[in-house]
């Protein structure tokens, strides 16, 4: 029997798909019928078009594991972290070690018209592209971790322990209602970690010291200690700080924001910096817009699992260079970060680029002018910037209690938890 050959290599490599791959997402296009007519009819620069049928395009995507462009998101991730290590986009909480928002976005349906999909009825889960839970650094603007989850209606929560596992004690994460959980706050707490949530409502709570109540006619803060949790099978062990702000505007409206942390000292991080901070938050919520809408992540071109992770590596990646470009504007032209567009950066740093310029350079000289970079019109919190006396803090801080997590949080790392807390704690319930 003669030897097996290892075959000829294929006509089309790996690097020059995926540089088309990249190319057909900043020009917008929506299909690998595209991807394919970029390759086959036009090429790529000094490279010439290569002869293969639509469907050899299909096939190769198909069978090509996403590892190595996962490899090559992770090694753009590392230059750009190395190259901002000194930097910061956010000028608040500098003594934390870190600071990341936390959250998940779900991939919008497939088109049903794919072959794999004709049976399944309109609205089903199953049209679903999956779900990214993402970690985002607020300094650097980055994605810190991405996982990709086969399943999009899987709870948030679950995935949280792996996204925070690799943070440096002392970092601060950001995380919206969906991550609220007494199991979640604990974890982070054991983990060194810090944090700063929204309360959410309806959420009982036992007052165990006063900080603060004071501020002026239009603002009213008000900070305590407290333990979360009063039911007998819930409640989270550490207690942590309850800010609220009461706002009346000039109609006479009143609205009421509760923020939690586990900082109890002011001194740490005061109600001021927890509310702008707060608001960094919607960072990662532009950079998923970004990911979705601007660079075309809404359309998936294919239903099979290795081609639609080569789309989504290839978008990060667009995505991750497109957020250092509007840093390193935002810089250079001494501009908050929210005051340029993303949208117009994406139209016109190609051109640009196309004209021999420094894109970049050419971007910030017509900034204001050209309305690159406009004023920031988003909703900036008023918040009493309270003096150190004016605090009556405790003479020793709480200290923490057993914990009782309800069943809908259960998973392994949850018991292990409540066990490890319960019995450490057990004297102080």
């Amino acid at each position: 029997m003669p030897a097996r050959t290892r075959g000829r290599p294929p006509v089309l490599p790996a690097m020059l798909l995926w540089t088309a791959m990249l190319v057909a997402i900043v020009r917008g296009f929506a299909s690998c019928r595209d991807l394919w007519r970029l390759i086959s009819q036009q090429g790529l620069w000094h490279h010439p078009r290569i002869e293969v049928s639509d469907m050899a395009i299909y096939h190769r995507l198909e069978r090509t594991s996403p590892e190595s462009l996962c490899a090559f998101f992770e090694l753009v991730s590392a230059l750009l972290a190395e190259q901002f290590r000194d930097r910061s986009a956010v000028p608040l909480a500098k003594r934390f070690a870190g600071l990341f928002a936390i959250d998940v976005t779900v991939l919008d349906p497939l088109l049903r018209h794919l072959n794999v999909l004709r049976g399944v009825p309109p609205g089903a889960h199953e049209l679903l592209g999956g779900a990214l839970a993402c970690l985002f650094d607020l300094r650097r603007q980055q994605w810190r971790k991405v996982l990709y989850r086969q399943n999009p209606m899987e709870n948030e929560k679950p995935s949280a322990p792996e996204l925070v596992a690799e943070l440096p004690a002392g970092s601060l994460v950001l995380a919206d209602l969906g991550y609220f959980a007494f199991a979640w706050f604990d974890y982070l707490r054991e983990r060194g970690l810090h944090f700063v949530s929204r309360l959410r409502e309806g959420t009982t709570f036992t007052v165990l010291h006063e900080l603060y109540r004071g501020g002026n006619a239009r603002v009213q803060l008000s900070e305590r200690v407290v333990y979360l949790g009063t039911a007998v099978d819930s409640r989270a062990a550490y207690p942590v700080r309850l800010i609220e702000v009461e706002r009346q505007d000039a109609s006479g409206s009143v609205s009421l924001r509760r923020y939690i942390t586990d900082l109890l000292d002011p001194r740490l991080l005061p109600a001021w910096e927890v509310v702008g901070l707060y608001a960094y938050r919607w960072d990662i919520e532009s950079a998923f817009k970004l990911l979705k809408g601007k660079l075309g992540l809404h359309l998936l071109w294919s239903a099979h699992r290795n081609a639609l992770l080569q789309q989504l590596y290839a978008t990060l990646i667009l995505c991750e260079m497109l957020l250092t470009f509007r840093f390193e504007i935002a810089e250079q032209a001494k501009a908050d970060l929210r005051e340029v567009s993303v949208e117009l950066m994406l139209r016109w740093l190609p051109q640009l680029a196309a004209s021999g310029e420094d894109p970049v350079a050419r971007f910030v000289a017509m900034g204001r002018a050209a309305g690159f970079i406009r004023p920031f019109r988003g909703v900036r919190y008023e918040v009493p910037q309270v003096p150190d006396d004016a605090y009556q803090r405790p003479p020793e801080p709480p200290p923490p209690r057993a914990p009782r997590y309800r069943n809908k949080d259960r998973n392994p790392l949850v018991t292990h938890l409540e066990a490890t807390l319960r019995a450490r704690f057990a004297p102080n319930s």
